[in-house]
């Protein structure tokens, strides 16, 4: 599953981050639901969650890489705007590597698949 947490949720999903599954019990940090489509478990607080299905394992030098396919999506109606999931209501939390920080998204620039379209040559 994919999990996409909120910044309110900062400081927990920091804590997973920082310890480890083997030595740390993180099994009590967030309340679990399955999904409908495979049973896979996600996480109660984020406030928007992709059910995938496991395509394929990939072996890496140093780890595994997985690749899955979504096969359903899972939200409360309040992070919706017309039906569609509306990121400044899910406001996700975003860990920036360079800056080892966690940020925001901040004011939408321009409408996708609309704003180049003026450098369409006309044939």
């Amino acid at each position: 599953s994919i999990n996409i947490p909120g910044t309110s949720m900062a400081e927990a999903t920091d804590y997973c981050g920082l310890v480890s599954g083997r030595k740390f019990d993180k099994s009590n940090v967030f309340e679990v639901f399955y999904g409908e489509e495979s049973g896979t478990p996600m996480i109660v607080e984020c406030p928007y969650n992709l059910e995938c299905k496991l395509v394929q394992t990939v072996d890496l030098p140093a780890d595994e890489l997985f690749i899955g396919e979504i096969v359903a999506a899972y939200t409360d109606n309040r992070y919706l705007t017309n039906g569609v999931p509306d990121m400044a209501k899910i406001d996700p939390l975003i860990l920036s590597m360079p800056e080892m920080t966690y940020v925001r998204l901040g004011s939408p620039v321009g409408r996708a698949w609309g704003m180049g379209k003026s450098r369409i040559k006309k044939n």
